[in-house]
């Protein structure tokens, strides 16, 4: 068979399989998925999706390549949804809904920045944003796609991001050279990655690094890649995407060049315009119907294991559930108290480290006041000091982001895992693979104990503090115009070391009250991102509770009506199950186990 006939082949199992599940199983979370893949193979697109952690330069890098500065861009989490960039001659932007709707707008920046992370919108109401602009990278049938951070703390934004991964035929993985391969990231490449053959590395920032350490860091990088992925020669490309950018909009060839852009373009292009493209792209639907199918077989099985259960069996359930969810109040205390201590822990280091910093940067401010020998006392305190003042903090944020960023995600994670273990010792719940006893209740959380690494003490900072920078008092000057004329006077007088204790006493004011509102912002930032935790974790989690209950109090109604329609069902489902199992066989006689 050719490559269209193959697609033709696939499309009508996944649309006969979708109607089976619609008419038999008309909740289950795989008919959008089916729909995707249908979606997928008829327009047979190929797809090129950046991914990374947020502060990475994607959407600095996705600019790059398109050749403007559309997709917004900010050292805090920015894209709030998926940015699927495609050819058109006439530039418009499509506003996809989960419901189907679809709202076409003039492509403008002023409206993406309405579908960043701290737009309000409401981004569960979006599936993806359509843009359509014109782009020679993008003609061949070519969508590229900007998506959110993976590490994103908003649940929904970073799942965004995981779904679309195995629909990509080409993967850019943006890494810092900064800070390569961290952990976080070592675990996306393992669960996402591992199995992506089309994956291409980039690791961004290269002009941060000195030219003699370039070589040295790329080995490591390459290393570690190697060693999580199993790969002997991972494509890897040192780039800096800024420059990259500037060179574009000033249409400087050499400064596209030198920013290591322009050789991923050409290696994209080869990929695209490989002999073999149809031959991976079919590989790569494959891949993804057999998941679907696999995945389709696990959902049917938890519906047999409920549906095996005795009437009196699911009651005992039902009843547990409700008990638990009457308990609700009471469980959101401790867990509303849990998450206080942790919050007062995270508090207390963040503010201690910010304390150190800041008397680290007051010896530099007052060395700098007292070395200083030159006349101009107005560069000085309204330029110079200032401008330390700020570098000193960016440099802070930089330096601790990740670590107050991971340990926020390690919460998050404690909190989810410790709702779900307090609610599968509280209720049986039959799952495949698994299952959970009817015991007595047992706390969520054990408050008295708490996260070991933050007991530990580890080092903090904020991914998202260094919005903290806004607003903040950073480039006032130090001395304020009414006490200029005093100090030129004085050094006019060649009075200067009388000049000194003046402008390091305001330096010491000025830096108190800088301090002071960096540490209240620090404080606002760390209680809001704990309450969304929270907030987060038991949304969530109510609402896979509330569906558990609804499917055991559909087979109870199913079962108390008569049990032939039960019979019915499990019959009708193994109809399912047969055409499942003939379509892997299918599948493994023509193409070999997947």
């Amino acid at each position: 068979m050719n490559h269209e006939e193959k697609k033709a082949t696939l499309e009508r199992k996944a649309d006969s399989l979708q109607s089976l599940i619609k008419s038999i199983m008309p909740d289950s979370p795989s008919i959008p998925e089916f729909q995707n893949f249908i979606d997928d193979l008829r327009e047979d697109y190929y797809t090129v999706v950046v991914v990374g952690e947020f502060k990475h330069g994607k959407s600095t890098f996705v600019n790059a390549l398109l050749g403007q500065e559309l997709m917004p861009v900010d050292v805090t989490p920015t894209t709030a949804t998926i940015h699927a960039v495609m050819h058109a001659d006439e530039p418009r932007i499509q506003v996809v809904k989960q419901s189907g709707e679809v709202e076409n707008h003039p492509l403008s920046k002023e409206l993406l920045n309405g579908y960043t992370a701290t737009a309000d919108f409401e981004p569960e109401e979006i599936k993806y944003l359509k843009i359509f602009l014109s782009s020679n990278l993008l003609k061949n049938k070519v969508i590229l796609v900007d998506t959110p951070g993976v590490n994103d703390l908003n649940q929904q934004r970073s799942d965004v991001t995981h779904s679309f991964i195995p629909r990509a035929d080409v993967v850019l993985f943006m890494l810092s050279m900064t800070s390569p391969v961290k952990r976080t990231e070592q675990e996306f490449m393992e669960n996402h990655l591992s199995a992506h053959d089309q994956t291409i590395y980039l690791a961004n920032f290269m002009d941060r690094i000195d030219e003699e350490e370039m070589e040295d860091v790329l080995d490591t990088v390459k290393s570690r890649i190697q060693k999580i992925t199993g790969k002997n020669d991972p494509r890897i490309y040192p780039i800096s995407a800024l420059e990259g950018l500037q060179g574009k909009l000033e249409n400087n060839e050499q400064s596209i060049q030198f920013s290591g852009v322009g050789e991923v373009e050409n290696e994209i292009e080869s990929i695209i315009k490989s002999s073999n493209r149809n031959k991976v792209k079919m590989e790569r639907f494959q891949i993804r119907f057999n998941h679907l199918l696999n995945s389709l077989l696990d959902e049917i099985k938890t519906i047999e294991n409920v549906s095996k259960a005795s009437i009196e069996e699911l009651q005992m359930q039902l009843s547990s559930i409700e008990e638990w969810m009457n308990k609700k109040d009471e469980w959101e205390n401790r867990l509303r108290f849990y998450l206080g201590k942790r919050e007062e822990e995270i508090s207390y280091m963040a503010l201690k480290s910010a304390d150190h910093f800041g008397e680290r940067l007051r010896s530099d401010l007052l060395t700098k006041v007292e070395l200083y020998t030159g006349n101009d006392i107005k560069n000085l305190v309204q330029t110079q000091l200032p401008i330390t003042l700020q570098n000193g903090f960016k440099q802070w944020i930089d330096q601790y982001s990740d670590y107050l960023g991971e340990l926020l995600r390690k919460l998050q994670v404690e909190v989810s895992r410790g709702l779900s273990k307090s609610f599968k010792q509280s209720i049986k719940v039959q799952v495949v693979g698994e299952q959970y006893h009817y015991l007595a209740d047992y706390p969520i959380l054990d408050t008295a104990t708490g996260n070991a690494s933050i007991k530990a003490g580890a080092v903090l900072g904020g991914a998202s503090t260094v919005a903290l920078l806004l607003g903040g008092p950073f480039l006032i000057p130090i001395v304020g115009m009414a006490g200029l004329p005093f100090l030129q006077q004085k050094i006019a007088e060649r009075q200067l070391e009388k000049v000194k204790p003046e402008v390091k006493l305001k330096v010491n004011q000025h830096l108190d009250a800088t301090l002071n509102d960096f540490k209240v912002r620090l404080q606002h930032y760390l209680s809001t991102e704990v309450q969304e935790i929270k907030k987060i974790a038991i949304k969530e989690f109510t609402s896979l509770v509330i569906y558990i209950q609804e499917a055991i109090q559909k087979e109870v109604h199913a079962k108390s009506l008569e049990k032939k329609s039960v019979q019915h069902h499990l019959t009708e489902l193994s109809k399912v199950k047969a055409q499942i199992e003939l379509y892997k066989q299918e599948e493994e006689q023509m193409y070999g186990r997947i």
